[in-house]
């Protein structure tokens, strides 16, 4: 390998030797020219490669930033959601048993209005009317009872259940069927 050697044009102490030509560069011999280009074409991949690894880690801690943030985002809405969803099932619930019909489509007006804006962070309610199957991805069993009824068939919403993006917010609280109990029968052995 060989090196470049920068030789000094100026005298002992920096000064012009007289009648010496100035170069503005200078010449130095190289013995193997091919082992210095391949040796500086090295040096550049190697700082092209360090540099496209900064890049591509950038672009990473940016995606994750970003994915961090949404996650963070979702949240908040659901804690809210998680909140004030069971006032809107409360709120449906005194409706039903209200009395007075001034009283009654003041508070329908209320419901639906918030309704509405529920819907429109894309919240919808669970099926859960009597008669449908139960599923244990959208509905918790709160207690059964004996029925004609298929066994698992809901056969009373108790509590409102919400989706909120495809997930389940909150579960349904149903009451289902089961079979009627045999003879001598426990209600562990049903």
């Amino acid at each position: 390998m060989s090196e470049i050697k920068i030789e000094n044009t100026n005298g002992e102490n920096g000064e012009n030797k007289e009648g010496e030509e100035i170069k503005d560069y200078v010449e130095t011999p190289v013995e193997d020219k091919d082992a210095l280009i391949k040796k500086l074409q090295e040096e550049i991949n190697d700082l092209q490669n360090k540099y496209l690894r900064s890049l591509a880690d950038y672009d990473n801690l940016r995606k994750r930033t970003q994915r961090e943030i949404e996650f963070r985002t979702n949240e908040i809405r659901r804690n809210f959601l998680a909140k004030i969803l069971p006032n809107v099932d409360q709120l449906e619930r005194a409706l039903s048993y209200s009395d007075s019909e001034n009283f009654k489509k003041g508070i329908e007006m209320v419901y639906k209005n918030l309704y509405e804006a529920l819907k429109s962070e894309n919240i919808t309610k669970i099926n859960a009317e009597p008669g449908t199957i139960f599923n244990p991805l959208y509905h918790e069993v709160v207690f059964t009872e004996e029925s004609d009824e298929p066994e698992g068939t809901i056969l009373q919403e108790l509590s409102a259940g919400y989706i909120y993006n495809n997930e389940v917010l909150i579960p349904s609280k149903v009451k289902v069927s089961r079979p009627p109990k045999k003879e001598g029968e426990t209600l562990d052995e049903v």
